[in-house]
């Protein structure tokens, strides 16, 4: 049996679409309401499996920061997972009473230097991002962008940006290097129960939801 060498899931356990979830956003209650297997927990990730319409996805809880965020990137992706969906925290958010689904990222964190430029545009697969949007929508959402930072301060703001976070920019980065599809949608650090389990449910159901013809277009 193949391993990933740091999330420790078997190779051939690895399904084309993957929910990243973000260190503080709180997960336990949505895996048992999901009945959820438990595959590993390794270093900083613990990884679940769901099935739901006959579809598999696979859960993965990341570390701290965006290198641990890179490396599930770099493994899943290299085992066959072609669409990531990011659920996770933000601070000093301009919304802070919705969800915010962000259309790019400012590159202020250091993993993503490692695999472009700095010019280089931090932005979600756009027709992924518009689907987790529209299964949002019902309950109001928010959009623009994100700041993303190595060192997050608890007054930690920017005019231009909707929010600050620590993943958003490595995620849409990454995920252009490898060449495959993510998005991303960040709730406040505060955010009520409620709030929280919309957006987990949002993004499972897009995943669920996704796919592709044989041109590669979303249908």
């Amino acid at each position: 049996m193949a391993e990933l060498y740091h999330l420790g899931v078997d190779v051939e356990a690895v399904p084309s679409q993957v929910l990243l979830v973000g260190p503080d956003f709180p997960l336990t209650d949505l895996l048992s309401r999901w009945d959820a297997v438990s595959l590993v927990a390794r270093r900083e990730y613990s990884s679940h499996l769901v099935e739901r319409s006959g579809r598999r996805i696979l859960v993965v809880r990341v570390g701290v920061g965006a290198p641990p965020l890179a490396i599930a990137l770099e493994e899943l992706s290299r085992a066959g997972a072609s669409t990531f969906i990011l659920v996770g925290t933000a601070t000093g958010m301009s919304a802070p009473e919705l969800p915010l689904v962000p259309t790019g990222a400012v590159r202020g964190e250091g993993t993503s230097d490692q695999y472009a430029p700095i010019a280089y545009p931090a932005v979600p697969d756009a027709p992924l991002r518009a689907r987790l949007g529209r299964q949002l929508g019902s309950s109001g959402v928010a959009a623009g962008l994100v700041r993303s930072v190595d060192v997050v301060e608890p007054t930690d703001q920017h005019p231009l940006v909707a929010a600050t976070d620590m993943l958003c920019a490595c995620l849409f980065v990454v995920a252009a290097a490898r060449q495959v599809r993510a998005a991303a949608a960040v709730v406040d650090t505060a955010a009520p129960p409620a709030m929280t389990s919309a957006v987990a449910e949002a993004a499972l159901q897009t995943l669920v939801t996704d796919r592709l013809d044989e041109g590669g277009r979303l249908s």
